[in-house]
């Protein structure tokens, strides 16, 4: 995991220098943030987390940030309705999964998900530079609450 940081901060590091952004400690901290979160988190939870370590920092750092990870295509944004945006510092194929209760969102790898990119990019002729696939239930914890039976 280690490794896999360090490389994923280096091809920051690399593109954004190579496109003329800026690199501070603070864009670094947001970038490290979200690739070391697993939960998808919002702007103002990766503006706490960073806020720790360098006070100063603002939340339109933070956004603009976000900005310039998604231009160069470190991190996807999620948006999600009642939610707001949240980011997804796994940009690599992968499914989501979402717990309609308690909104956490999880990532899944799933082999056979480049196959059906595949299948998709043949059948309609399109080049394929991303794709989003979710799918949405109610996580073990919140699985056998009383109130989801109670929604469905």
């Amino acid at each position: 995991m280690i490794h896999e940081v360090e490389e994923r901060l280096n091809n920051f590091t690399r593109i954004a220098r190579e496109r003329g952004y800026k690199l501070t400690p603070q864009r670094l901290a947001v970038f490290k943030t979200i690739v070391l979160r697993k939960d998808h988190p919002r702007a103002d939870d990766i503006y706490q987390q960073v806020k720790k370590k360098y006070p100063m920092i603002s939340l339109a750092t933070v956004y603009k940030t976000l900005d310039v990870l998604k231009n160069i295509g470190l991190v996807s944004e999620l948006g999600y309705r009642e939610e707001g945006c949240r980011y997804d510092g796994n940009v690599s194929l992968h499914a989501n999964i979402v717990c309609l209760k308690c909104k956490n969102i999880n990532d899944l790898g799933i082999d056979s998900l480049s196959k059906i990119e595949g299948l998709v990019a043949a059948k309609s002729g399109h080049t394929i530079i991303g794709s989003r696939i979710e799918f949405y239930g109610y996580c073990s914890e919140c699985g056998g609450c009383e109130d989801v039976k109670n929604d469905l």
